[in-house]
Order: structure tokens, then C-alpha cells, then sequence
């Protein structure tokens, strides 16, 4: 059992890899904050790497590495000898190549591995920031550009692995776990039901799966990317989204989240961090005080670490004043030019002159 290990001590592991992903979809099923990420192969990848190694509550921690170097011929090789063996080999300074080294001297084939080196990043940004997220993974606080090993499996998401557990006994292991890190199936939420007070909470308290499983709306925009700053398109397009939201009754947007189509609108469906060296806070702010007028109030441009290379950035836009809009972008080619958005259910559109006429003979009332 888990709760009885040494550092010394490896876990029993499951028949198949297979496996790993089966129960990883009980763990987290579609509508879940970990989902669909954190039940993928990838996902699968990584528990098994790390339970093939003992890599538990900060025991023999892994990299991305110690997953893209594992091939089928050396996780066929269960004894632990040849289990701390790979382990050895893989954290070591030659890594891939004293992997290679060892599969000659103890007379096996190497295989192939499992992902090529340009997969780190997927494993990175998708499995792992999912895993991060949900509590299965934990992360030791090491530089960024650190090469040394640090992420290892929580014991108690660990324990859901133990090849004792089937049937009843592993449902109800697998309910406890999700209770504890508040990871249950949520009921499916309407816009009115899911406020912006209680996304902007979800994300500040470290809870960003809470967006997972929403709808885009008249407040909510979520991006994969950021805005190709720098490109005056992108930057025009960035400071219409904000703007928009400030036009109507302010907003979040998000940009760490992909989202899939659905007959009923854009749905949330993933955590893609980005990493931390791709933002630049101050430049973001700096081309909303220069495009957008008047200023927005209240308006916060924030980082939010998923880990310690990645997160999400998080663009919050309190409700303005009626008295303080319309909110228009000025052009950079024509001073004297002004656009204006405005956000209309999950899109924007940039308002005609006959909108924007009826729209300040109201008084900016957006509910007429």
C-alpha cells in the first residue's frame, strides 16, 4: 500500500498501461476541471512514468524527460532493479543517451520512445498543467530554467492506482479523492447560474477549473494564444475585446483556455497555459492607456502560474458607468477616427453610426 511506502519502496503498477488511462477517465470524467487533458493518453503517460519510478510527494520527482524516453521494452521491464535503474539512467547528465547505454548493458532492446523531443511542450502545457491544476501533480519550487527533475504524484491520487482497487471499492476511492480536492462533476451551469464575480474568484484562488465545462458569454472570452503584440491588427483586435466588455457590463477575459464548438455556443473545454516568458503585463496595460478612451476603471491585467514555466493571463474589466461610456479605440493612421465595440452575447461586433447614435440618445442604456 502507498500510505506504507519508503523512499526505497516502489508501487505495485497496474497490468497495462491501458489501464492507466480507464481509470484516469473515472477519475476525471468529461464535464470534471481536469477533463478532457488529464484523461488522455498523455495524462496516462505521465502516472504511469511516474509510478514506474516511485515519483511520490516529492520522492524521485520527474521531468518531461523521464516520459518522452520511456518506450514499451523498458516499461515491460517491472522487476525494480530495472525500474531504479531507468530511473538512474534518465535523470542522469546524458538522459536519453544513458538510456540507450543502459538498454545495451543489460542486453534488451531500447524500443522506441514514447513521444519525440518536439512533444514536450504539448505534454507540458496539456497533461501535466491538467494534472498540476486538479492536485494529482505536484511541482517543487525550482528556477524556471532549471533542468532538475521536480514533479511527483500526490500519495492520494497515487493510491487510485493500486492494483487492488476494482469495482465498488475503486468508485468509492476514486469519489473520496474528488471530494477532497473539490474535483466532482459539476451540474451543468447556465450563464445566469455562473456569475462573473464567481469566475474572477475561481481563477484568483487558484481554482482556474471552474471556467472548464462553461459557455462563452456576454461576459466570459476566453483565448489559446496570447495577442501577437507587436502586430497592429492583433493589438487593435485585443483592445476591441476589452473594450466591448467595457461598453456593456464588464467581463473576463482569459487567455490560457481553448474551447470546442457545440450546438449551443463556444464551450470551455481545456486548460493551455501559457508560458511565462510569452507575457509581457506592462506591455498589455500600455496599450489600453494608449488605444483605449476614456481609461477603464478598475481594470486589472493579471498572472496567474500554473506552474512554475506556465499559466494564464487574466484580463478583468469591472462594470463601468454609464456616465463614462461609450469606450472607443482611436486609430493610430487618423488621430480624428474612432472605433466602437461592443460585446454582443459570446461575440463583438464594433457598433455602425446609426448604433452608436441610438445607443448615446439612451444615455448608454444597454438594457432599452
Amino acid at each position: 500500500m502507498l500510505e506504507t511506502l519508503t523512499e526505497d519502496a516502489l508501487p505495485a503498477l497496474l497490468p497495462s498501461q491501458e489501464e492507466y488511462l480507464q481509470r484516469l477517465s473515472l477519475i476525471f470524467p468529461a464535464t470534471s476541471a481536469g477533463a478532457p487533458h488529464g484523461a488522455s493518453p498523455g495524462a496516462a503517460a505521465v502516472v504511469f512514468v511516474a509510478l514506474y519510478v516511485g515519483s511520490i510527494d516529492g520522492v524521485r520527482p520527474i521531468n518531461i524527460v523521464t516520459v518522452t524516453a520511456m518506450s514499451d521494452s523498458i516499461a515491460a521491464r517491472r522487476s525494480d532493479m530495472d525500474r531504479r535503474a531507468y530511473y538512474e539512467a534518465v535523470t542522469g547528465p546524458g538522459r536519453a543517451s544513458e538510456v540507450q547505454r543502459l538498454c545495451e548493458q543489460a542486453g534488451y532492446p531500447r524500443g522506441t520512445p514514447w513521444y519525440r523531443d518536439n512533444a514536450r511542450e504539448y505534454l507540458r502545457t496539456g497533461p501535466v498543467a491538467a494534472l498540476r491544476t486538479t492536485g494529482a501533480l505536484l511541482s517543487a519550487s525550482l528556477p524556471t530554467t532549471s533542468a532538475r527533475p521536480r514533479y511527483s504524484l500526490d500519495s492520494s491520487f497515487a493510491a487510485l492506482f493500486a492494483p487492488e482497487l476494482s469495482g465498488d471499492s475503486l468508485t468509492l476511492a476514486i469519489k473520496k479523492w474528488q471530494t477532497s480536492v473539490h474535483q466532482v462533476t459539476p451540474p451543468p451551469v447556465t450563464e445566469s447560474r455562473f456569475t462573473l464575480p464567481q469566475a474572477y474568484s475561481a481563477i484568483v484562488s487558484g481554482n482556474p477549473g471552474a471556467l472548464l465545462g462553461r459557455k462563452e458569454c456576454s461576459w466570459l472570452d476566453v483565448k489559446s494564444q496570447p495577442y501577437k503584440l507587436g502586430n497592429p491588427a492583433a493589438e487593435e483586435e485585443f483592445c476591441k475585446d476589452v473594450a466591448a466588455f467595457a461598453n456593456l457590463h464588464g467581463g473576463l477575459l482569459v487567455i490560457g483556455f481553448s474551447t470546442a464548438a457545440k450546438q449551443d455556443g463556444e464551450i470551455i473545454e481545456a486548460i493551455t497555459p501559457i508560458r511565462t516568458a510569452e507575457i509581457n503585463r506592462e506591455q498589455y496595460r500600455k496599450i489600453l492607456r494608449s488605444r483605449v478612451k476614456p481609461y477603464i476603471r478598475g481594470l486589472e491585467v493579471e498572472w496567474h502560474p500554473i506552474d512554475s514555466e506556465a499559466g494564464i493571463l487574466v484580463i478583468y474589466i469591472p462594470q463601468q458607468p454609464d456616465a463614462h461610456k461609450p469606450f472607443i479605440l482611436s486609430s493610430k493612421r487618423d488621430p480624428a477616427a474612432v472605433k466602437c465595440p461592443i460585446r454582443d452575447a459570446d461575440g463583438t461586433h464594433w457598433l455602425s453610426a446609426e448604433e452608436l447614435a441610438r445607443y448615446l440618445s439612451l444615455g448608454w442604456n444597454t438594457t432599452r
